[in-house]
């Protein structure tokens, strides 16, 4: 959210109640994570998202529109820690096309609920099992409420 700045009063949505004393904005943050196409064995590829302090996710968006290619999986992960689960617990993005797929945990829920008391770099990785020629990319959009 670099360069966005807002000043006043600002309400956005229909579920907003003047009497409960709460405004926001919702924002989608956008981003992909493709392959190299090259090297062998295993492999990492990421990208990652700042997600401003007072925030909220609300929802991940995550569509695999080259479909990955190495000869295992193709999990994809998101979390606050390299290959972390804090937020999503992984999900083969060789095989599925739009995800996440499995609920949440409780505790992904929490973290998703919490608003952020400093600024979070949120990191949606997907870790390629061995087989090399990776091709593959995954388009990503985090839907955030900018609480006020």
């Amino acid at each position: 959210m670099a360069g966005s700045y807002f000043q006043g009063a600002l309400k956005q949505g229909d579920a907003i109640s003047d009497t409960a004393g709460s405004s926001y904005i919702e924002s989608i943050l956008f981003g992909t994570v493709a392959s190299t196409g090259a090297g062998t064995g295993a492999a990492n590829f990421d990208t990652t998202f700042t997600i401003p302090k007072n925030a909220r996710i609300l929802e991940f968006s995550i569509d695999t529109s080259v479909a990955w290619a190495p000869s295992g999986t193709a999990s994809c992960t998101v979390g606050v820690t390299a290959g972390g689960t804090e937020y999503v617990t992984g999900f083969d993005v060789k095989t599925v096309t739009r995800g996440p797929t499995a609920a949440f945990t409780a505790a992904q829920l929490g973290a998703l609920a919490a608003p952020a008391s400093q600024t979070v770099i949120v990191r949606v990785a997907v870790s390629a099992a061995t087989g090399g020629g990776y091709a593959g990319t995954t388009l990503v959009a985090i839907k955030i409420a900018q609480l006020a």
